[in-house]
């Protein structure tokens, strides 16, 4: 789960100059679905979000949304709902302290109470390899305009070649912060207008909910691009 530097320059410059028509095959092949429907939901239920308090309401979208988007399935379980809710109360005045941090103004104060709100949160079995995957997600839907959702089959192979996920916690904490900090933040300043665009015109359906989220659809379509082309 290293970042190679020479691999993530490249894959910074792929998804730079490819941009607008990655964003063009997202828009087409996107899916419309309980996993775009839940996550909607959620972005509107944290928009009502007052003080960091997750109503029952939000934290059942939000079960909901991690299952439509592949947690729950084989090795990947989600923990009982009443853990996940739990230490989502217990984390709220962490998630309200964070709310106004983005991918480009993020300090390093910030990420060391993002890896406190991590260690909080009850997402999948606590020996499971796939927090990475469990936690981004959540957190994607807590802090939409700083965190990107990850997953093995796109971002992981797109980033290292590799879908494969140290089974260490701290490990897989770091690799989150870096390809925040070494790709997503770089994308981001590199394309920010047509991100911005994007996102302000709520472009594919309402996928492109935040800059970190549509990196990842760009990153999506990148590897759908690869795969058709095999």
């Amino acid at each position: 789960m290293k970042l190679n530097k020479n691999r993530i320059r490249t894959c910074v410059q792929d998804i730079y100059s490819s941009s607008q028509s990655l964003h063009l095959r997202f828009v087409q092949t996107a899916s419309l679905g309980p996993e775009l429907y839940f996550h909607l939901r959620c972005l509107a239920c944290l928009k009502a979000m007052k003080n960091g308090v997750i109503t029952q309401t939000h934290a059942e979208l939000l079960y909901a949304a991690l299952t439509a988007w592949g947690m729950n399935s084989r090795k990947a379980q989600l923990e009982p709902f009443e853990i996940f809710r739990s230490s989502l109360k217990g984390a709220r005045n962490l998630i309200s302290g964070l709310q106004h941090v983005t991918l480009l103004n993020a300090k390093k104060s910030d990420w060391d109470k993002l890896y406190v709100l991590w260690s909080t949160l009850r997402v999948t079995n606590s020996d499971s390899k796939y927090q990475l995957v469990g936690k981004s997600k959540l957190l994607a839907h807590l802090l939409p305009n700083w965190i990107a959702p990850i997953d093995r089959a796109h971002t992981l192979e797109f980033l290292t070649c590799s879908q494969s996920i140290s089974p260490k916690q701290h490990d897989q904490w770091e690799f989150l912060r870096a390809i925040h900090e070494k790709f997503f933040a770089r994308v981001a300043r590199r394309r920010a207008k047509a991100l911005a665009m994007w996102v302000q015109s709520a472009s594919a359906y309402g996928w492109d909910s935040s800059i970190p989220k549509t990196i990842d659809n760009l990153i999506w379509a990148k590897l759908q691009q690869k795969k058709r082309r095999k």
